[in-house]
């Protein structure tokens, strides 16, 4: 609706958006009616009952009942740029390619399926000690390298965070006075 109130004002009535009059006008007099008129849509939207894998449900309903299910969420990789993410917490080299038997779950890609089912020979029912190790016999990763991450990370992308500015039309007021910027409501009050 507004997209087609604001052509018809620039065929009909002389509306210049690259005045920047023009458009300290249109956001004087209408920015306030778009914004509710958004938040009405919203409102609406999210409580409208949607067919398929919501089963007649609201997306209000829908989020409702995962947060209920599942928990609630916490990003924390909120504002961060989606290369950042993949680079630090995304696979590095090239894809291991696994035998029809393997899994890839833990199994080395020289292991050899034999006929009983059972790997490198072994019967089904014995394990060997030396694959398996206790958590507590794990060797510390370092937490010294996970504390330089961020530092890291930080000098890693320093160029991502300082993008130049994004050229914005001006919507200056045509106004050099508070009286004459009171004036001018006082008369649209009148009209």
């Amino acid at each position: 609706m507004w997209h087609a109130f604001f052509y018809r004002l620039e065929r009909l009535h002389g509306l210049n958006v690259s005045n920047a009059q023009h458009l300290w006008l249109l956001h004087e007099l209408f920015l306030g009616q778009i914004e509710s008129d958004c938040n009405t849509f919203q409102a609406e939207w999210n409580v409208h009952p949607i067919s398929g894998e919501g089963h007649d449900q609201s997306l209000n309903d829908m989020r409702l009942m995962g947060q209920l299910k599942h928990g609630l969420y916490a990003d924390n990789c909120e504002g961060v740029h989606p290369d950042i993410i993949r680079q630090y917490y995304g696979t590095a080299g090239r894809p291991i390619h696994c035998a029809p038997h393997q899994t890839g779950a833990g199994h080395p890609s020289d292991e050899v399926y034999s006929a009983s089912g059972s790997t490198d020979g072994e019967s089904d029912g014995e394990e060997s000690e030396e694959e398996w190790e206790d958590i507590n016999d794990a060797e510390d990763i370092g937490t010294e390298d996970l504390q330089e991450l961020p530092q890291l990370i930080a000098a890693d992308h320093d160029a991502h965070f300082h993008h130049k500015p994004v050229c914005v039309l001006k919507h200056a007021s045509p106004f050099c006075s508070a009286t004459l910027y009171d004036t001018f409501h006082q008369a649209l009050d009148q009209v």
